[in-house]
């Protein structure tokens, strides 16, 4: 908690609307302060009453702009009022286990969870077991070599030419599927998805790696009907930037740490530009519409915990609760990630594989909130019949109506 804590003590602003009175709310949840913000409120009143314009070419934006500039930053009106959000209709889809999985395209986790389900589908998982050496060393091989290629290509659309359609092509999939043997390499390498395409680029820019964060919120929502909404929102790290414009309530994130500092790269800072971000919200629709609705936040360890939970429900027919309590791991650093009540003879077995394996347990925190990303998720059990599962390890909510 030390850094958020800093940020605290730092931005007059922040806390203010955090610690009114000079304090944290604490407490049960019965007893605990309520947390007003009445500036926010108005806020979000005003985008409610009249549109996206109210934030991005009004007083808002004027509030914000006035705010930032007045503490050293360079933000411009212009910079609102040219802002495009992207929308896409279906977004990235593709086959799993007889089903269709919706997660976003471009510059998000969603084609590297694309990737990861593509090479392990043609791996007969449910038969390995839930867990084991032999399944875990697969998925773990696939989403390695999902992560190779994401750091390598992946990157705004308008800014690089990104192989989209290669890195997903079956024809790719099936090559670096093949790479996989029965021992983990000493470094997983990209591979080359412009074959796939049929060309060869013109400009290759080197990879890169983004940084972690912890400043995210994952929500799944699924109406009477079967609607479903899966919905990751974020400000980076815990306070994001720990800028809180003055009589707005919106605490700015620090998304320029999605950015490569180095100049040249695949995700290097460039004006206009969309970082890499590592959000990966997932549908998954069988022949009766929405079956799974699941996300999580976490930063880089999104996708990992994302494509496991539909692993463990599809592959495994687990309920929501019961696949996010399972053990997971996690493949988004170095060594990988490993839940301490993971047997102890598989995590043996993982090592002489060549995993590099690191456990995390209670001791191991970051920013004060645990390594593993935290998911929720909501099945369909039945007709108009929905279950749902939220992180029991961190603070999450499930209710139905």
């Amino acid at each position: 908690m030390g850094l958020l804590a800093g940020k605290l003590l730092k931005y007059h602003e922040l806390r203010r609307v955090f610690m009114p009175g000079g304090e944290i709310p604490t407490g049960d949840l019965l007893d605990r302060p309520l947390l007003k913000q009445p500036d926010l409120a108005d806020v979000l009143d005003a985008i409610g009453r009249r549109g996206p314009d109210a934030y991005y070419r009004g007083d808002i934006a004027k509030a914000i702009v006035a705010d930032v500039r007045d503490n050293g930053g360079v933000l411009s009106e212009e910079d609102f009022a040219q802002y495009r959000p992207f929308v896409w209709d279906g977004g990235l889809e593709f086959p799993y286990r007889g089903h269709t999985v919706r997660v976003p395209p471009y510059a998000s986790a969603g084609i590297t969870s694309a990737m990861t389900l593509k090479l392990l589908e043609e791996f007969d998982v449910a038969s390995m077991g839930h867990n084991t050496v032999e399944m875990l060393h697969a998925y773990i091989s696939c989403a390695r070599l999902a992560y190779a290629d994401r750091f390598t290509y992946v990157a705004d659309p308008d800014s690089a030419d990104v192989p989209w359609a290669g890195l997903v092509s079956d024809a790719y999939t099936s090559a670096r599927r093949d790479s996989i043997g029965p021992t983990a390499p000493r470094a997983y390498e990209a591979g080359d998805p412009w074959a796939a395409e049929g060309r060869k680029p013109e400009v290759v820019l080197a990879g890169s790696r983004p940084a972690l964060d912890d400043g995210t919120t994952h929500l799944c929502v699924v109406d009477g009907e079967g609607n479903a909404v899966s919905l990751t929102n974020t400000v980076m790290s815990g306070f994001g930037s720990g800028i809180v414009p003055k009589g707005t309530g919106i605490v700015m994130n620090n998304g320029m740490m999605w950015f490569d500092p180095v100049p040249g790269r695949v995700n290097s800072i460039a004006p206009g530009k969309f970082p890499l971000n590592n959000m990966t919200p997932a549908l998954v629709l069988d022949d009766q519409g929405v079956r799974l609705a699941v996300g999580a936040s976490g930063g880089r360890r999104i996708t990992n915990c994302v494509t496991q939970l539909i692993v463990k429900v599809l592959d495994y027919g687990m309920g929501p609760q019961a696949a996010i309590d399972s053990p997971r791991v996690d493949c988004s650093t170095p060594h990988i990630s490993v839940d301490p009540r993971l047997d102890g003879g598989v995590k043996a077995g993982l090592e002489a594989k060549g995993h590099r394996l690191v456990v995390i347990g209670e001791g191991f925190v970051q920013s004060g909130f645990a390594s593993f990303a935290s998911p929720v998720a909501i099945v369909r059990s039945g007709p108009k019949e929905f279950r749902a599962g939220v992180d029991t390890f961190h603070s999450a909510y499930a209710a139905g109506i």
